[in-house]
This record gives C-alpha cells, structure tokens and sequence, in this order.
C-alpha cells in the first residue's frame, strides 16, 4: 500500500521537465511525452494550452466574410511562429522582451488615438466574431475597419453644431448654420461694445 501511495504523490507532483516546459511559451518534446492523464491535468490548471484542432466539418462551415477578414496588425516587435509539436499550432513571440505567448497581442491605442473621435455620422462598434473595432456610417451604412477622416477637416471648415453640414460661409460665428439657427431661434452674438475713454476728472485746488 506504501508503494502505491508514493506512486500517486509522483504522479501528482510535476516533473523538472514539466516545470521547465510552464516557463514556455512553445510546447517541447518533454511536455508533449508526458502521460495522457498528467498532461490533461495540466491543460485544466491552464500550465500546458489545450490546442483544439478543428474538424473538416466546422471549417467547410466558416462563411466566406470570416475568412476574407484579416486579422489585425501584430505590434511592433511582435511575431508570429507555428509549433510544430502541436500541430502547427500559431504563437507569438518577442524577441526585445523575451516574452512568448500563445494569444495573438494587440496594438495599444496611443492617447491621440483614444481622444480621436470618428467623423460625423459616423459609429463605432466591435465584431463579435473577430472582437476588432469597425467603424460605420449611420446614413449610408457603409462599414469599414480603418477610422474614416472627416471631409470637414480636410477641407478646413467647421461643421453646423446640429446638423452637421459645412460649406464655404455655411457656418456662422454662433457655430449654426442659417436654417438650424432658425429652428433653433439661436440670436447671434452682440458684436462687443467700445468704451469711450474720457479720462479722470482733474479737480482744480486754490
């Protein structure tokens, strides 16, 4: 009985191979030669990645739009390499900072690019099945992943705080174009009053 409750303690004890291999990112010939029961242990404590291999079944059945779709850039110093020992499995690794991981990384927004707010007219939402960040125009219904720049801007005008529309001399000084001024009964500013500079008073003394 001795025996065997030291055989279940070594079982259940990690190996220095499989330590080694958790430090990895990329699966090794030692963790893949592990046994069955250790190494689905393992994948359930999430120290060795359960890699999935899709059937021929489920890939016939991906719509051509899921395909066409190319995912986003890697960041800079980002690459992307195959594991062999998993069935070509992709990972992503790091040479700079020597970090290796198997989810793809994404690109962090800059604080330009967080404070830049998408043209009028103009949404933004995430696909639920690529969770990347698409951009779409309410009137149109137009989608596209990249943010769309603003005509406005472009041509150097000022859009109409309601209604959005700009034009040479389209937009007043009260940020409204003539008809949503009316609409909205906005008075434009009184133009600033000058002060007549009369001086001091000078008082005579006797």
């Amino acid at each position: 009985m001795e025996e065997v409750d030291e055989k279940k303690e070594e079982d259940e004890k990690p190996s220095n191979e499989v330590a080694v291999a958790a430090d990895k990112a990329v699966p090794t010939k030692e963790t893949k030669a592990l046994p069955k029961a250790l190494l689905e242990r393992l994948k359930k404590k999430g120290i060795v990645p359960a890699v999935v291999v899709p059937k021929e079944e489920d890939k016939e059945e991906k719509n051509d739009e899921e395909e066409n779709v190319p995912p986003p850039p890697l960041p800079k110093g980002w690459r992307e390499g195959k594991s062999e020992d998993y069935d070509n499995h992709a990972y992503y690794y790091n040479a700079k900072l020597n970090i290796s991981r198997w989810t793809r990384p994404k690109e962090k927004k800059t604080k330009k690019e967080k404070e830049k707010v998408p043209p009028f007219y103009w949404k933004t939402t995430v696909d639920k099945k690529t969770k990347r960040e698409y951009y779409y125009n309410e009137k149109t219904n137009y989608c596209t992943w990249v943010m769309p720049e603003d005509p406005a801007i472009v041509a150097k005008m000022i859009r109409c705080a309601n209604c959005g529309g700009f034009g040479q001399g389209l937009v007043k000084e009260h940020g409204f174009c003539n008809r949503c001024a009316r609409e909205l009964r906005v008075r434009k500013k009184p133009p600033p009053t000058k002060q007549r500079g009369g001086g001091q008073k000078k008082t005579l003394v006797l």
